[in-house]
């Protein structure tokens, strides 16, 4: 699945990030920043939250199942103000990711965090967050 192509996430402009180790990216454009003109608070969230997904696409081509994953909470901190174009990844090591598999194989449901952060084109922190599922068998 390619999360570009979600109609949502196509709506927003979600881009591939061209920075090496960055997932996402939205670009530097005006329709993202809010009336003091630093990139709103939601653009900031929605890319961190899209950003956690990722992990969740490839932990489903992992199983030999199919999975339902509903984000059961959120949790960001702002750092800095934002301006012109951020950029996402997430966080995650191995042993969390093949710990929810295994969970999720032997009971067919498990939790995972992940962790995003989203930064501008400089390199500067200006989010870090967790996102929480609770991911199921289908």
């Amino acid at each position: 699945m390619d999360l570009t192509q979600i109609p949502f996430h196509s709506l927003l402009g979600l881009e591939r990030s061209s920075k090496t180790g960055f997932v996402f990216s939205f670009p530097d454009d005006e329709k993202y920043t809010n009336h003091i003109g630093i990139v709103h608070a939601s653009a900031l969230t929605s890319l961190a939250e899209i950003t956690s997904g990722e992990c969740i696409v490839l932990l489903s081509k992992s199983l030999p199942f199919e999975i339902v994953p509903v984000v059961c909470r959120l949790e960001t901190r702002f750092k800095h103000p934002a301006e012109g174009a951020i950029h996402s990844r997430y966080l995650l090591k191995d042993e969390e990711f093949e710990t929810c598999a295994r969970r999720l194989e032997a009971r067919g449901k498990a939790t995972l965090a992940v962790e995003v952060e989203v930064c501008t084109s400089n390199g500067q922190q200006v989010l870090t967050g967790t996102v929480n599922y609770f991911i199921s068998k289908k």
